[in-house]
């Protein structure tokens, strides 16, 4: 009597069949997964590092050092779905680019009078100041990093500004009267590293709040080791006064609107007469689109990226995934079965950026400024890719990228990145049957 192991075979190769098509679809999606990731990155990368050569170019000292970031939500290789991929997986990457040419030429008083001709002229140049760019899916988005800042030092003590030896926690600057022979100025501080400390701090003042606490006192540390020159590595770092006489130097910041940040000076004007500095020219990295600066003195502040995101999809007569089976003819009267399997929806994917200022540069009041087409990556940058300005959920302004600008606005400067997305992928079987007579 023979053994049938028909039923035996049958069964192993629906098993291990499944099991092998399970395997090679998962290599095929980590595949595509891979290979859209390496694409971004090196298409990120690409762009800073031509960003930075066409600025160096151009002699515009923004991007000495370009640095981007891309987000795409693209459609995962789901091949184990007979419908279809429908699951968006986003890619986040970033790079940077530093064309070394113009490494050494930073931004100068030559640049901020050719930016402030061009603001006068009606559309400024911000190419001389640092930026981030941002493209999400196709949108790109140029934020400022800083900005030029105009500060006019008092020549008498302004009501507010305490002297100095006082405290002013709300305000780095005080008056020192008996600067500029007895006339009186501004002080300003400056950060400095610890070491020589006794040239800087010779009384161990280490209150760096200006608010009459000292925290090496309350840490119960001995001055005396951070005083001496074995203890100097004990305190990090520490402020030290400049008095706002002369002109301030261009290769050190200072804090010049008492922010208790620094600035980069561009450059100053003294009066002639007293000696003093009357105004001085900045770069404020804390007074540009995004403020990259805020550290553990703003605790729960929130800048950039938010991890809120979300996705909605607008279908086509509430139809998302279209199956269609029939039968088709032609004139020759040649049977055809026709089988159409069509995703019909726009997927609108939204991600909050979390604004630091408005610098005016994206709306005015609840119109956006300057809005251009979206450019492709070979393309010019916009000059505005925001599409609406405040009321970012009513009407028309939901599915668009608005920007809320309303200062009494739990939401304030939160800009809502609104991708449209079409998702029309399908697939179309024709069969030619023949019919026998």
């Amino acid at each position: 009597m023979l053994d049938n192991h028909q039923g035996q075979s049958a069964i192993e190769l629906a098993i291990f069949g499944s099991i092998l098509i399970f395997v090679i679809s998962l290599i095929f999606r980590q595949g595509v997964s891979g290979g859209n990731y390496m694409r971004t990155q090196m298409q990120a990368t690409r762009y800073a590092m031509s960003k930075s050569f066409e600025m160096a170019y151009r002699e515009k000292p923004g991007r000495n050092t370009a640095t981007t970031m891309v987000i795409e939500d693209r459609l995962s290789g789901d091949f184990g779905n007979k419908f279809g991929s429908r699951d968006r997986v986003p890619l986040v990457v970033s790079g940077s680019g530093t064309y070394s040419n113009q490494l050494f030429y930073p931004t100068d008083k030559d640049d901020y009078n050719d930016w402030a001709s061009s603001c006068a002229a009606g559309k400024c140049d911000n190419d001389v100041l640092p930026h981030y760019d941002v493209w999400i899916n196709g949108q790109r988005f140029s934020f400022l990093t800083a900005n030029f800042k105009v500060v006019d030092f008092p020549l008498t003590q302004p009501a507010g500004m305490a002297q100095c030896g006082s405290n002013h926690p709300t305000d780095s600057r005080c008056w020192d009267p008996t600067c500029a022979n007895g006339v009186g100025c501004v002080v300003l501080q400056q950060i400095v590293g610890n070491f020589k400390n006794t040239d800087y701090n010779p009384a161990g003042n280490f209150d760096i709040h200006f608010d009459g606490t000292d925290p090496v006192a309350a840490a119960g540390v001995d001055k005396s080791l951070i005083l001496s020159n074995n203890g100097q590595l004990s305190f990090f770092w520490q402020w030290r006064g400049k008095q706002a006489v002369g002109e301030l130097s261009t290769k050190e910041g200072y804090d010049v609107d008492g922010d208790f940040y620094e600035e980069q000076i561009i450059f100053s004007t003294v009066d002639g007469a007293t000696g003093r500095t009357l105004q001085a020219i900045v770069i404020d990295r804390q007074d540009g689109d995004l403020d990259l600066s805020i550290d553990g003195r703003q605790p729960n502040k929130k800048v950039g990226l938010l991890k809120e995101s979300q996705l909605f999809a607008i279908t086509s007569n509430g139809t998302v995934y279209r199956i269609q089976e029939g039968k088709l003819y032609n004139l020759r009267n040649d049977q055809y079965i026709r089988n159409t399997n069509m995703n019909e929806h726009v997927d609108i994917v939204q991600r909050v950026f979390q604004l630091s200022n408005d610098t005016h540069r994206f709306c005015n009041g609840n119109i956006p400024k300057n809005n251009t087409v979206i450019p492709k990556w070979d393309a010019d940058p916009p000059d505005n890719p925001v599409e609406a300005c405040n009321n970012c959920f009513l009407g028309t302004n939901a599915q668009m990228t608005c920007l809320n600008t309303d200062s009494h606005s739990p939401d304030y400067l939160k800009l809502y990145v609104r991708s449209r997305i079409s998702n029309k992928a399908g697939r179309t079987w024709f069969t030619r049957t023949e019919v026998i007579h």
